[in-house]
């Protein structure tokens, strides 16, 4: 590993970015610090791909896009790229979001609100081994760590499958069985039947009961409006049970 902080040998990233003047600021930005040097750009993780696998490098740094299939994309590339650790980049604190970077086990998750030295600092942090978060969501896994927050505590939604906790989030956010459906790419009967699943286990019957369970154990944290939240399905990367 090289050692962060050598100017000899910056460390190698590589840029996801669906915007280019965006991925070429990114890229400009990294490269001022002699402890970085990018040397690949792509517009996607699917893009990414072939083109780690060809040039390794040691911190993959990508925007969280609004596409059905990221998290299966990243979850490939962590796979096929074990070398390569990863901090995912939000314009936002987004909480389902933020669940899915813990759980996929991700090195980082910051947003593009946060200043470029917390970002180096937060580079520097993943590649040295660690692992770095927004504040707000480092708080709550320090909370967790020190025992005054139990990961059970916001989670009642821990008894439901992947595809169950993507129809609560829909559903809460006040959108219509066909409206989630159409969102997550299945039908709506099969929505329906996810949702009469879920509410037995969780023992409600109307979605406003669902909204309000969900607003209490946090599965909205840290974000500014229901309409910051993506449309796709956030827990796509987990195998469904459905």
């Amino acid at each position: 590993m090289a050692l962060f902080g050598s100017g000899r040998n910056p460390v190698t990233v590589h840029v996801v970015d669906d915007q280019a003047l965006v991925r070429v600021s990114l890229a400009l930005l990294l490269n001022r610090a002699e402890t970085l040097k990018v040397v690949g750009l792509s517009a996607s993780l699917a893009q990414a791909l072939p083109l780690l696998l060809e040039h390794p490098c040691e911190l993959l740094v990508s925007d969280i896009q609004p596409d059905p299939e990221y998290f299966d994309e990243l979850q490939a590339i962590m796979r096929h790229c074990p070398r390569t650790r990863v901090v995912l980049l939000d314009e936002r604190v987004v909480a389902i979001n933020a669940r899915q970077a813990v759980r996929l086990g991700v090195g980082g998750y910051l947003t593009k609100q946060q200043s470029p030295a917390e970002l180096q600092a937060g580079l520097r942090e993943v590649h040295e081994g660690g692992r770095a978060f927004a504040p707000a969501i480092a708080a709550r896994l320090a909370g967790m760590r020190n025992g005054t927050m139990q990961p059970g505590d916001d989670q009642p939604f821990s008894q439901l499958t992947p595809r169950e906790l993507d129809v609560v989030l829909h559903i809460a956010l006040g959108r219509t069985v066909k409206e989630c459906a159409r969102a997550l790419g299945i039908s709506a009967s099969t929505v329906d039947n996810h949702k009469a699943r879920l509410m037995r286990k969780l023992k409600i019957h109307k979605n406003v009961d669902l909204t309000r369970l969900a607003l209490a154990h946090g599965l909205f944290d840290g974000c500014a409006t229901p309409s910051a939240w993506p449309t796709y399905s956030a827990q796509s990367a987990l195998k469904s049970r459905a």
